[in-house]
């Protein structure tokens, strides 16, 4: 996603100046969100960070969950598989 990313951050090269794909990628990618919020926020008092703020969310909310969901598998997997199995009651 890095790849992608700093290309398409409107960074180093207008965006502008670069293919049609980076353009359509500037809106929704981590990267380049950090650095229009920053330039929104240096240049024009923040008036439109909220739509970076907002990819900054939801890109957080995804990696947090990825995040808990591998921790939860990798947990799971270390498990004795008898644990979880029912008893059969003697007699």
């Amino acid at each position: 996603m890095m790849f992608l990313g700093v290309p398409a951050s409107n960074g180093v090269l207008p965006i502008h100046m670069e293919p049609a794909f980076f353009a359509w990628l500037l809106g929704f990618l981590p990267m380049p969100a950090a650095v229009e919020s920053s330039r929104s926020v240096r240049y024009f008092d923040g008036d439109v960070v909220g739509h970076h703020l907002l990819a900054f969310g939801i890109w957080g909310a995804i990696s947090l969950g990825t995040g808990l969901y591998h921790r939860q598998d990798q947990a799971g997997s270390h498990r004795d598989p008898g644990a979880d199995a029912p008893r059969s009651s003697p007699g």
